[in-house]
């Protein structure tokens, strides 16, 4: 299952996402939010959400304050979608 995170510059929970995936071992795909617009405005209208990192794991949004609290949290929940088998 792919995860994708739209980031920002200069977002330091974008980097500490990032940070934890990549201790976690999990492979992840980024899009900045101000190069790929159309696309995470799109993301937006179906979420509701401009809070960043966003994330989507296969066709799951996960979004923060209402997916995750925290970081940790984040990565748990990510980590729990790509354990579950592929339906």
């Amino acid at each position: 299952m792919k995860v994708l995170i739209f980031t920002m510059k200069g977002c330091p929970w974008c980097v500490k996402l990032k940070e934890q995936l990549d201790e976690s071992n999990i492979t992840y795909e980024t899009k900045d939010v101000d190069e790929y617009k159309t696309m995470y405005d799109n993301f937006v209208k179906l979420t509701k959400s401009e809070l960043l990192p966003a994330v989507l794991v296969g066709k799951n949004a996960l979004l923060p304050d209402k997916s995750f609290k925290t970081i940790e949290q984040a990565v748990e929940v990510i980590q729990g979608f790509l354990q579950e088998p592929d339906h």
